[in-house]
C-alpha cells in the first residue's frame, strides 16, 4: 500500500516581456539562495526554455504545505511579486502532491 507523500511540488511559469528576459532571469536567480536556505525547502531550481528563451520555469519542492506557506510569506518573494508586472506578460503557479 502506497502512503501519500506530504511533499508539495510547485511549478511556476514566467513569460518575460520582450527585452526583459535578462532582468527577469536575474530577479528569479536572486530567489535561489534565500529560498534554498529555508528550513522546509527540499529543492528549488530555475529553468529557461530552449525553444523560447522568454519562458522560465521554477520547479520547487517543499517538505509540506506549511513549509510552502512559510515560503510564500517571505519578504524576498513578496518583493519579487511586486516586480513581476514590469517584467512578465504572464505568470502561472500550480501546486501538486505526489500520487504514486
Amino acid at each position: 500500500m502506497m502512503v501519500e507523500s506530504k511533499v508539495l511540488t510547485c511549478v511556476a511559469h514566467f513569460v518575460a516581456i520582450a527585452g526583459q528576459e535578462a532582468a527577469l532571469k536575474s530577479a528569479l536567480l536572486g530567489m535561489l539562495e534565500p529560498t534554498r536556505a529555508e528550513a522546509g525547502c527540499l529543492s528549488y531550481h530555475l529553468h529557461q526554455s530552449l525553444e523560447n528563451p522568454a519562458l522560465f520555469t521554477m520547479i520547487e519542492h517543499f517538505q509540506d504545505q506549511a513549509a510552502f506557506d512559510l515560503h510564500s510569506q517571505q519578504a524576498y518573494l513578496l518583493a519579487l511579486k511586486e516586480q513581476l508586472p514590469a517584467l512578465t506578460t504572464s505568470v502561472s503557479v500550480h501546486t501538486y502532491k505526489t500520487c504514486g
